[in-house]
């Protein structure tokens, strides 16, 4: 599989350089532009690589990614940082706001574009029509739709299997220079030469379960996860007084980072294991990118392994099932229960 994510990837650099070349003809070139709507940043995220996905299987080139830029830059030499060129025709833009997947088929926004994410030919459709500039508005992962059309669900499977997210995220996107330093600074001074155990607590989503009871499950996740007693806990919290309780449980066991929250995601990708909040995007970014199967606290208090490295796989189930070319029974489907999310 890595021979053809090379393959893929390669060629997918080819075109990026060849639609930016003199001699491609100009009015041929098509984007994909990804605008953020005020969301959280790992919304952002998954907006990216959605778009990227999109771009893999539609031969569009992808530019300007919104909040994703503060933290992340261009892995190689495709720089999805690049301004629009001037001459493109900017009267044929597309515009389509994806809403929740719960809206998908029932006329609701991005209706419309979750039919054809899911079943129909991203290279020739009529809802893009011509268009030389799709700006699609996202809060969502939507590429799980892509990554299931049955059209293009044998091309990821044979090429990414049940990982897509995490590869394709390591190609186009590394953390910026800067950041980097920083973090291999605060390795040094904080991970050390420990095993570290990561927890995610977003606040937010927390307080919709029985607190603090689930920030208690969350804590002993990760204490099972240590492997000894010199393995370290990193705790990334926007929750003053969930850190204050575990810091009181674990003591000099936890480890924190600057506050910042880019400092937070970065050093959660050093970890070792991950224990992550349920609903986070933000923790999807965190298990996702480096496809790590994390451990999380379900909602009736257990502490469980994930079954899946990719995001938001669990709205791939609410869409699906509303697209018209997937059996209405998709509970009894192969694709519905086998899905490569």
């Amino acid at each position: 599989q890595q021979l053809l994510q090379a393959k893929v990837f390669s060629d997918y650099a080819a075109l990026w350089h060849r639609m930016f070349s003199d001699d491609f003809p100009k009015d041929q070139r098509r984007f994909v532009m990804i605008d953020g709507n005020g969301s959280g940043f790992g919304n952002h995220v998954h907006g990216a690589i959605s778009a990227f996905l999109l771009g893999l299987v539609s031969g569009r080139v992808v530019l300007g990614l919104g909040s994703v830029g503060e933290i992340f830059q261009p892995a190689g030499d495709l720089d999805w940082r690049k301004t629009l060129p001037a001459e493109a025709d900017m009267s044929s833009k597309t515009f389509m706001q994806v809403g929740g997947y719960q809206d998908m088929g029932g006329g609701g926004p991005g209706s419309e574009f979750y039919e054809l994410l899911a079943c129909g030919n991203l290279q020739n459709n009529s809802l893009f029509g011509d268009a030389q500039v799709l700006r699609i508005t996202s809060n969502q992962y939507f590429g799980t739709l892509i990554i299931n059309n049955p059209i293009y669900r044998q091309f990821f499977k044979q090429t990414f299997g049940r990982d897509v997210f995490g590869p394709v995220f390591r190609y186009f996107l590394k953390p910026r220079d800067d950041l980097a330093e920083r973090v291999k600074n605060l390795k040094q001074t904080v991970f050390k030469d420990h095993y570290v155990v990561g927890i995610h607590l977003r606040q937010e989503y927390i307080r919709t379960r029985p607190a603090p009871i689930a920030r208690d499950i969350m804590a002993k996740c990760a204490e099972m996860a240590l492997p000894d007693s010199n393995a370290k806990i990193f705790l990334a919290t926007d929750s003053h007084s969930d850190a204050e309780a575990i810091v009181a449980m674990y003591g000099d066991r936890i480890l924190r980072g600057d506050g910042s929250r880019e400092m937070d995601l970065l050093l959660l990708l050093e970890c070792d294991d991950l224990v992550v909040t349920v609903g986070s995007t933000f923790s999807d970014v965190a298990y996702g990118v480096n496809s790590m199967l994390p451990l999380k606290a379900t909602e009736v208090l257990q502490c469980v392994r994930d079954v899946t490295m990719q995001p938001c796989y669990f709205f791939y189930k609410q869409g699906i099932g509303k697209a018209s070319c997937f059996p209405k029974d998709t509970f009894s489907s192969e694709l519905y229960d086998n899905p490569i999310f």
